[in-house]
């Protein structure tokens, strides 16, 4: 329950979050620098690790005393992380807007690194259990996009939405106060946890070239939804309730295919798979293929994510998925920051390309991690299979809808902005 409303907090507003810049009438290259700073949450909350191990190596203060100051402070921060949402309804300018994003990184870094602790053993070496959290916030995210969506399709950027992450987190905050004489933050030994091995060093090179190819585009799928195709917030909202509802539909199937099939031939498959999303958004630039394509890739980056936590899973430092995190996210926030440059000289779909390009030469480099051969045709037999079978699901799911739209029944769609 925890978790669910987390994720319902945090998600009621995040997918929407670069449309509501561009509504506000900043510009697009804003919307790319905005995005970089607010992916640069695991890091904050990477060095407030490192200030912990700094406490407790030298013994600053008793081991009771910090674990219950880390407390407080995760108390602290999950309030202060709900305000951070409001504010945004009274942000009027890009300073403003950028110095509250800034803030909302650094509370969200250090609320998500101690809320991890909580949950340290479940989540570090449990691939199925990492599949169990991604599941909760499938569902989070399917609620929190149903309501928002739909609350700017009728009325646009309502109060409301700016409120409702506020009110959870208060309720959060309310069921943590609750808990806290059971909670037992796990404090971890840093001389045998910050072993840096050569393998992991080159697994995280490769993996945060792959994140600065996908922080490129990322930040504009929404604006090239709304403002190149011209379909609303709700439709958008859509498309990530479709790959949400993929990942649900396949949860049983996604759990087994880390046991059949090794890490390095999951992350290669997904992370080509993924490289052609630019390409298929900016060629067809089609509402329906969009859709499709979206019960693809709601499956790959779920695949993806088990991949290489099952991978990191087999090393001994937990150090080494911090570090995994960190330089991923800064890779990440890079990309985004070098694109919104790019804007400055070309438009918005040659970003689209760029990335495409770069996230099938990262894909070619995930091949190095181990010199080891893969039944290519066997693993795209089995995602063949899924997908197929989640679109038949999906069919049934949204028969009315989806037949409205492929055989382009009249159907009346409303803007919020052009």
């Amino acid at each position: 329950l925890i978790d669910f409303l987390k994720n319902l907090g945090n998600n009621i507003l995040s997918p929407f979050l670069t449309i509501y810049a561009r509504y506000k009438g900043f510009s697009e290259s804003f919307v790319g620098i905005f995005n970089g700073i607010l992916n640069l949450s695991p890091l904050f909350g990477f060095l407030f690790t490192l200030l912990i191990f700094y406490v407790q190596k030298r013994k600053y203060l008793n081991k009771n005393i910090l674990m219950s100051i880390i407390f407080q402070i995760f108390l602290i921060t999950t309030l202060l992380h709900g305000i951070s949402w409001l504010i945004y309804y009274y942000s009027k300018t890009e300073t403003i807007f950028l110095i509250n994003t800034l803030l909302l990184s650094i509370i969200g870094g250090i609320f998500n690194l101690i809320y991890t602790t909580f949950i340290l053993k479940y989540f570090r070496n449990n691939v199925e259990g990492y599949a169990n959290l991604n599941f909760a916030y499938a569902f989070a995210y399917i609620l929190s996009s149903l309501i928002s969506g739909y609350v700017i399709y009728v009325s646009g950027f309502n109060y409301f939405l700016f409120l409702f992450p506020l009110i959870i987190f208060i309720i959060l905050l309310l069921l943590f106060l609750r808990i806290e004489k059971d909670v037992k933050i796990e404090l971890i030994d840093m001389d045998s946890e910050t072993k840096i091995s050569q393998k992991i060093l080159k697994f995280i090179a490769l993996f945060g070239f792959f994140y600065f190819s996908v922080g490129l585009a990322a930040p504009y799928f929404a604006l090239l939804f709304t403002e190149r195709i011209k379909l609303s917030t709700f439709e958008w909202a859509i498309v990530g309730i479709v790959e949400m509802l993929s990942y649900i539909i396949l949860f049983p199937s996604i759990k087994l295919i880390p046991k059949k099939y090794d890490s390095r031939t999951l992350i290669f498959f997904s992370s080509f798979l993924i490289s052609l999303t630019p390409l298929v958004w900016v060629i067809f630039k089609s509402y329906p293929i969009i859709i499709l394509y979206s019960i693809i890739s709601g499956v790959v980056w779920r695949v993806l994510s088990i991949a290489y936590l099952s991978y990191l899973s087999k090393l001994p430092s937990y150090f080494n998925v911090g570090l995994f995190n960190v330089i991923t996210s800064i890779c990440y926030s890079a990309g985004s920051f070098f694109s919104s440059l790019i804007l400055s000289f070309y438009d918005l779909e040659t970003i689209f390309y760029i990335s495409a390009i770069f996230r099938f030469f990262s894909s070619i480099l995930f091949l190095t991690l181990e010199k080891k051969s893969f039944d290519f045709k066997s693993l795209a037999k089995d995602f063949g299979i899924m997908i197929f079978n989640t679109f038949n699901i999906l069919v049934e799911v949204f028969d009315i809808w989806i037949k409205a739209v492929i055989l382009k029944e009249k159907y009346k769609y409303k803007y919020i902005y052009k």
